[in-house]
């Protein structure tokens, strides 16, 4: 009863969008954007067969994620962020975490530094040797401690991306289609927590 929860929202549709790059680019999925996130808008949230990489739209959906929190916790043990404040005020976010969970700040000299980037695969073969099951992956689970072995896949996956320009255009294209689903996102957070999301959404 006493957590205090911290949320950081990326705007709905670029996450969702974001998400269906990662299946493609592992192979998960390989259906058109706009096929793939209209049909993750029909998939039951009790629908146990398909598989969690393609539930584009569940992830942003913030009213179906947040309420649960906030019936059982309260507005005062929730803290929301958006993705846009990490990226422009990091050091600030960090402030106001600190404050919120009553510890001392420490700032980080990296914290401007960004680590995950999205991309295409430099290299498919090494991306396959990652993910699959074969004689490297069963040596260097012989030999690597297992504590270490997520870190080491999780660099060598961030190595072999590399950054790719933002297609603005289809993302403009997604927003439209699915305006009336980030609205609703919108709104529920406006009317629930009393912030207002620096999206770039139509009303």
């Amino acid at each position: 009863p006493d957590a205090k929860i911290i949320a950081i929202l990326r705007e709905p549709i670029a996450r969702a969008y974001s998400q269906y790059q990662m299946a493609r680019r592992r192979e998960q999925e390989f259906r058109p954007p706009h096929d793939a996130l209209s049909a993750s808008l029909e998939i039951d949230e009790m629908d146990v067969d398909t598989p969690e990489s393609t539930r584009y739209f569940q992830f942003s959906d913030y009213e179906r994620v947040l309420s649960k929190y906030l019936e059982l916790f309260g507005r005062e043990k929730i803290l929301i962020f958006f993705q846009e404040d990490l990226d422009s005020r990091p050091e600030y976010v960090l402030r106001q975490v600190y404050e919120f969970l009553g510890v001392e700040d420490h700032i980080p000299e990296n914290v401007g530094v960004r680590v995950h980037k999205a991309g295409d695969v430099r290299f498919r073969r090494l991306d396959q040797l990652l993910k699959g099951d074969n004689w490297i992956r069963r040596g260097v689970r012989a030999i690597v401690p297992r504590k270490v072995r997520p870190t080491i896949v999780f660099w060598l996956e961030i190595l072999n991306i590399r950054p790719t320009a933002k297609d603005g255009s289809l993302l403009g294209e997604l927003r439209e289609m699915f305006s009336e689903f980030a609205i609703r996102q919108t709104q529920f957070l406006e009317k629930k927590f009393g912030v207002r999301p620096p999206w770039p959404i139509a009303r």
